[in-house]
């Protein structure tokens, strides 16, 4: 392309070359996604001098005639000088027994975190990273160590880690617009700049973006923004989680897993789990198509034969979910001890609106269980409507 003693000539990938063979000068345009807009991060010490014991009890108490039981329960964490303590416990006066549901030592280090003890089904000390929905539908009930990419101790918060870069080649004003209204604005200067995550709504949405000097457009790009919250990984990052235990269901085990944010709207993820005999490999993904639309799919296959399947679907108001396992092998298996010793079948679909000045919600709901000598069927379908007093 040439005009008026200049030409254009595209380089490789999206370097652009302006000559002005009159004035004898060359401009070189470079495109936005040419720049890595992450600056070094920086963490908190995992280090405090001060620390307390924090204590939530519940007490519940039954009592009909000669039947008298109470329940009481107690979810304690101790801060130490590097990490903490957690125990979740119950004793039933009834059954004379204290049961622990978790007894955890935490340590979130500088971009990692050390999690070991034990937990059940359902403990908050399951979650670590962007790894975890390769874990849906699985018991990990039992003692564990496990030791993963973490940005708890990030400066500012692990959801200010995100931002939206881009390069103009002069000072000028900066618009984002989302569907034709600006979202955000201000001055920005010429060269490399961004824009934190925090600054912008929440959401899954398509922006555009323009950098003026007057009239004049120094910048106009499409992009796509995920702040939702659901990943603080940088895109083209990768978190990581590698974990060692004995499951209260079956032999001691070592898993690595693995997840990578392809895009902005797209997440991958992998593991490898063995138990010495057999193991299991788990592939899955997320990808969010607007605001209002996400799909989530998870595939883990066993060397005894054995499969599982989970996938979600959100459109709007309106759920989708599906899981299905089908058990091969022995009750000792790693499959079985992860996901029971039955072929299961379940899926339902939910819908929830806002209906004559209150909140509707219904769902529809089927599963079948087989163990081989019989087999169960279910559906069950709910309706409920609430309504606040404002009182």
């Amino acid at each position: 392309m040439s005009f008026d003693g200049a030409e254009l000539t595209k380089g490789a990938g999206q370097i652009e070359y302006m000559f002005d063979y009159d004035n004898r000068t060359l401009t070189v345009f470079l495109s936005s996604d040419m720049f890595d807009y992450r600056t070094e991060e920086e963490f908190h010490s995992p280090y405090r001098e001060s620390n307390a014991l924090v204590n939530e009890s519940d007490l519940y108490v039954f009592s009909s005639g000669a039947n008298r039981n109470f329940n009481w329960s107690n979810d304690t964490t101790l801060g130490l000088p590097y990490g903490h303590i957690n125990f979740d416990t119950q004793y039933s006066y009834q059954d004379q027994t204290l049961d622990v549901f978790t007894g955890v030592y935490d340590l979130d280090l500088a971009g990692h975190r050390l999690i070991t003890g034990y937990q059940q089904l359902g403990s908050r000390y399951n979650s670590l990273n962007s790894t975890d929905f390769l874990n849906y539908g699985a018991d990990y009930s039992g003692y564990m160590l496990t030791f993963g990419s973490s940005n708890n101790l990030v400066k500012g918060g692990v959801h200010s880690r995100n931002a939206l870069g881009f390069y103009t080649p002069q000072s000028g004003q900066l618009e984002i617009l989302r569907d034709g209204k600006i979202i955000y604005s201000q001055a920005v200067k010429q060269g490399q700049n961004s824009i934190s995550y925090d600054a912008l709504p929440k959401g899954v949405y398509t922006i555009t973006l323009l950098v003026k000097q007057g009239e004049k457009q120094l910048v106009n790009e499409t992009r796509s923004i995920v702040n939702n919250g659901d990943s603080t990984l940088f895109v083209g990052d990768f978190d990581y989680n590698v974990k060692v235990g004995a499951l209260d269901k079956g032999e001691p085990y070592l898993e690595g897993a693995l997840s990578h944010r392809l895009t902005e709207r797209s997440l991958l993820g992998g593991s490898i789990t063995s138990d010495m005999n057999s193991y299991m490999l788990r592939l899955g993904g997320k990808y969010h198509f607007n605001d209002i639309s996400t799909v989530q799919y998870l595939g883990g296959f066993f060397d005894t034969g054995s499969s599982y399947y989970q996938g979600q679907l959100s459109v709007g108001p309106v759920g989708i979910n599906m899981r299905r396992f089908d058990a091969k092998g022995s009750s000792v298996d790693l499959s079985q001890a992860l996901y029971g010793e039955q072929d299961i079948v379940e899926y339902g679909v939910s819908y929830s609106a806002p209906i004559l000045g209150g909140n509707a919600y219904m769902s529809y709901y089927h599963i079948s269980i087989d163990d081989k000598d019989f087999e169960t069927n279910s559906d069950n379908f709910s309706l409920s409507w609430s309504h606040s007093l404002g009182i």
